[in-house]
């Protein structure tokens, strides 16, 4: 007769290593779709400040006879890129114009951050970041150049100011300018040494969000993702 208390069997090394090998798999298996998972999100959060971003400017110009806003950013005399951030003194940003459209506070002595001006795949690239050394974006410039030989013949939020309505794809060789864009040292942030925190390569890996001047945006693939290519 069996003792009323018997020992219950247990895992054998075996079944154990067998159990642990199936869940390293679906690991690996699940990893790969998580951080694409990560990434479309990061796309879908960077389109939709961008198109925030589009939308104030073309209330800025319905408010002041189809001008838009001055604040051509921070530049190095190469490029140019947006801050996430406006003070009282940050009357050369496209932000301090804006920030009014993106139910921005009144703008004070403090560093005061805008949500849409921060491209959160560029956020998760720099941890550490400070709000007062991040450029999220950058905008379109005066020589930028297109697939189609298109070259822009000015800066539209530089000065003198530009009227909205003459930001048409007649002026970039048929193709409608962009406005904002990711910035990273690839879209010639290198040349900022150090200056600002931007990612190494496009945050988005193999591809950059656009918001165009007639309010549209998309995330596109980009050529070459060794250096900045117009995919246009």
């Amino acid at each position: 007769m069996k003792g009323k208390f018997q020992a219950k069997k247990g895992f054998t090394l075996i079944e154990l290593l067998v159990v642990i090998a199936i869940i390293a798999i679906l690991a690996a298996l699940l990893l790969p779709a998580l951080a694409k998972a990560k990434q479309k999100a990061y796309i879908i959060t960077c389109t939709s400040n961008l198109r925030q971003i589009g939308l104030a400017v073309h209330l800025f110009a319905g408010e002041n006879n189809d001008y838009l806003p001055p604040g051509q950013g921070v530049t190095n005399n190469f490029t140019y890129g947006q801050p996430c951030y406006y003070t009282t003194s940050s009357q050369a940003w496209l932000i301090y114009y804006v920030y009014p459209y993106l139910g921005g506070k009144p703008a004070t002595g403090q560093p005061q951050v805008c949500g849409a001006f921060l491209c959160p795949a560029m956020m998760a690239a720099n941890p550490t970041f400070k709000v007062t050394s991040l450029l999220g974006y950058t905008d379109i410039q005066n020589g930028a150049t297109n697939s189609a030989g298109g070259i822009m013949p000015w800066t539209p939020f530089g000065y003198p100011n530009h009227k909205l309505a003459l930001v048409t794809p007649m002026i970039w060789g048929g193709k409608m300018p962009w406005m904002l864009t990711d910035f990273d040292k690839q879209t010639g942030g290198d040349a900022w040494n150090g200056s600002f925190q931007l990612a190494p390569t496009p945050p988005h890996l193999n591809r950059r969000s656009y918001v165009f001047f007639d309010g549209h945006v998309e995330s596109v693939r980009i050529p070459n993702t060794n250096g900045f290519s117009s995919p246009f």
